[in-house]
C-alpha cells in the first residue's frame, strides 16, 4: 500500500514539478539560466550580472518556497522520505504523508526565511553565479568555494552568512517537531553539514549544465531576472 500510495504522489509531483517549471520560464527574462529537472531546480546567472534589489529577493524566495515547481519538488522529497518510512515513527498512511510533506515544506521555508533576511541586511546575491573561468577544475572550485562565500551587491565576494546561517540554522527549528531522536545537538549538526554537500553536489550542477545540455541536446533556456 506504501508503495502504491507513494507511486501515485510521485507521478502528481513529477507533472506538477515539469508544468511549473514551463509556468516560470513564460514569466522570466534573459539574465538567468534553468535546469529542467524535477527533482531540483538549480538556477544560475552569468558571471556579470544585475544585482537584486530587496523587494526582488523577496520575491525569488517567494518564488522559491511557494511557486508549483518548489511544492513539487518538496513532494517528491516527501516520497521518498515515506518510502523509506523516514522518520520511522510517523505512520505510512495518508497523514504520515502529509507530516512528512508538512516537514519538507516547513525546512524550506524557515531556510528562505532566514536566507531572505541575511541576504537583505548583509546586501549579498542569494543566486549562484557560474564561472568566469573555463577549465574542469577551476570551475569545480568555484562551485564548491559557492558553499560558503557569495558575491556582494556592490561587487566583489565575501563570506556567504546568510547561507551559512540558513543551511546551518534550519535543523535548531525544524528538529522541534520531529521525534525527539532528532532533537539533539549532534543531529542538528549532521543536518546542516549534510546541506553543505548538498549545496556543493547542486552547485556542480548549476555551473556544468549548459555544457550537459549542450552535448545532450536538451534545451538550457535562458529566463528573466529574479523579481520581475
Amino acid at each position: 500500500m506504501r508503495l502504491t500510495f507513494t507511486s501515485g504522489i510521485l507521478i502528481v509531483a513529477v507533472s506538477g514539478a515539469c508544468f511549473g517549471q514551463t509556468a516560470e520560464r513564460n514569466r522570466r527574462g534573459d539574465d538567468e539560466f534553468e535546469i529542467p529537472l524535477p527533482i531540483v531546480s538549480p538556477r544560475a546567472v552569468p558571471p556579470a550580472f544585475v544585482p537584486l534589489t530587496s523587494k526582488e529577493k523577496a520575491a525569488l524566495a517567494f518564488r522559491n518556497t511557494f511557486y508549483p515547481r518548489a511544492v513539487a519538488n518538496r513532494m517528491i522529497w516527501a516520497s521518498f522520505d515515506h518510502l523509506l518510512d523516514d522518520p520511522s515513527e510517523w505512520s505510512d498512511s495518508g497523514e504520515g504523508y502529509g507530516m512528512r510533506i508538512g516537514h519538507r515544506m516547513g525546512s524550506l521555508a524557515v531556510r528562505q526565511a532566514i536566507e531572505l533576511g541575511g541576504n537583505t541586511l548583509l546586501r549579498t546575491d542569494p543566486r549562484y553565479d557560474v564561472c568566469e573561468c573555463t577549465s574542469f577544475w577551476g570551475r569545480t572550485r568555484h562551485a564548491w568555494r559557492r558553499v560558503v562565500s557569495t558575491r556582494k551587491d556592490s561587487g566583489g565576494e565575501t563570506v556567504a552568512i546568510a547561507r551559512l546561517a540558513g543551511d546551518l540554522g534550519t535543523p535548531w527549528v525544524t528538529h522541534m517537531w520531529m521525534p525527539d531522536r532528532y532533537d539533539t545537538t549532534g543531529s542538528k549538526l549532521e543536518s546542516g553539514l549534510f546541506r553543505f554537500g548538498l549545496r556543493g553536489a547542486t552547485n556542480m550542477l548549476r555551473e556544468f549544465w549548459p555544457d550537459i545540455a549542450r552535448k545532450s541536446r536538451i534545451p538550457a533556456p535562458f529566463a528573466p531576472r529574479d523579481g520581475r
